[in-house]
């Protein structure tokens, strides 16, 4: 593929290509919240499992056991993964935050 000819289309292309993180923290806060939802998701999953155990072994019966020990393995709590949210592409985010200003009146002041 060729490099773009024009001002114009370098600027298009980058549009396109370049994303902004529009989540709403700082750059350096999400390496830790990356972590800490991670942690969170595996301990609600673990809380959960251990619920479901907890009920069972009450009871001894060791066929009923295994069931749920199986029930668990499947459950939709075992299969639940943290996933990253990507950032926005540029050329999104630009019209939007021009039209929140427009909005709001922060446009271009009028001169005399």
């Amino acid at each position: 593929m060729s490099s773009p000819d024009t001002p114009q289309e370098k600027k298009r292309l980058s549009y396109l290509k370049d994303r902004r993180n529009v989540y709403g923290e700082r750059g350096a806060n999400s390496r830790h919240a990356i972590r800490r939802s991670k942690d969170l998701l595996e301990r609600s999953r673990r809380h959960g499992q251990n619920q479901m155990l907890h009920g069972v072994l009450g009871a001894g019966d060791e066929a009923q056991v295994v069931s749920v020990e199986n029930a668990v393995r499947s459950s939709p709590l075992a299969k639940m993964k943290f996933h990253k949210m990507r950032d926005e592409a540029l050329g999104k985010v630009v019209p939007e935050k021009l039209a929140y200003r427009e909005r709001k009146g922060m446009g271009r002041k009028k001169g005399p």
